[in-house]
């Protein structure tokens, strides 16, 4: 393995860092090829950026931007992109095939930036490559690996049979069942974080009004089920917060809802759609079986606080 040090000389004319630019996020790199943007190549793989990028876009102004506009690239022999990595205020996110070179190249660029670990998502490979080089720093963080997730694709819907209910968009008098179902969601998929059932009543009544989310109603009118658009993308739109409570799995609504927001993303002019799996959540992966696994493994790691490592 290359010593941060030594991958900064191998590359060092290979792998660039854009600080100043809100023009990248803004305008695409670069604007005469928008059509071919890196990123877009490959929107199921690369929907996490996308997503960040198209909400930065949509919803800041330039001088706001400046926390997030810090890109890398790494450039091919050829001169052609061979992977982003974006620095959100959460974690790196890498997308691509980088070269282990640039992963150890990274966390020493963005300590020089005033970085510290926040945690980074992305290929297997890379993550594991930038959290042990973050681990064997002087003094450097403990790396709790978080989860392994698929991604997977979906450009035709085939809804699953014989499921009784309905689904439809949810409005404001279900604000309080679509809270509860997204706090229950996130205790599961998430129980190592905080949750605040007053923020995630916020974040409901947001994608209420967005229109953004789906409930299934089973054949009595009860709200059983849930999913929801979790970010737009060029093309198309990513999937999330998919959620059964226990009592009422097995029926098929999970598969439902998700079908119908799929079709929803289909009719409205997307080309396709896409979501994330939890690869140790079986129940996750049996509920969106008819969408195509994209073929990297996503991984996410995050530096412990350093009372943890004692």
């Amino acid at each position: 393995m290359l010593a941060g040090s030594e991958a900064s000389k191998t590359i060092a004319s290979a792998f660039c860092f854009i600080v100043e630019s809100s023009s990248f996020i803004l305008d695409g790199y670069p604007q005469k090829t928008r059509k071919n943007h890196y990123l877009e190549k490959s929107p199921a793989e690369n929907c996490l950026a996308l997503g960040i990028i198209e909400s930065w876009r949509t919803n800041h102004a330039p001088e706001k931007m400046s926390p997030f506009a810090i890109c890398g690239l790494e450039l091919d022999p050829n001169g052609l992109v061979g992977a982003v990595f974006l620095q959100s205020s959460k974690a790196t996110i890498v997308c691509g095939r980088p070269s282990t070179a640039a992963c150890l190249d990274l966390p020493d660029l963005l300590a020089g930036l005033g970085f510290k670990p926040t945690g980074v998502v992305g290929p297997l490979g890379a993550v594991v490559d930038i959290s042990q080089y973050w681990a064997s720093l002087p003094g450097g963080p403990a790396i709790r690996h978080r989860s392994l997730e698929k991604i997977h694709e979906l450009r035709t819907v085939t809804p699953p049979q014989n499921v009784l209910g309905r689904a439809r968009l949810a409005q404001l008098q279900d604000c309080e069942n679509l809270a509860q179902f997204v706090y229950q969601f996130a205790l599961e998929a998430l129980p190592q974080d905080s949750h605040s059932l007053e923020e995630i009543r916020s974040r409901a009544r947001r994608q209420i009004e967005l229109k953004r989310s789906w409930l299934w109603f089973d054949a009595d009118g009860a709200a059983v089920s849930t999913a929801s658009i979790s970010r737009m993308l060029p093309g198309g739109a990513g999937i999330a917060m998919v959620y059964t409570p226990p009592a009422q799995r097995g029926r098929g609504y999970g598969a439902a809802v998700t079908a119908a927001v799929s079709q929803a993303i289909l009719d409205q002019g997307g080309s396709f759609c896409c979501l994330y799996t939890d690869l140790a959540n079986p129940t996750s992966n049996w509920v969106i079986r008819p969408l195509r696994p994209v073929d990297p493994i996503i991984a996410a790691s995050k530096p412990e606080r350093s009372d943890a490592r004692r």
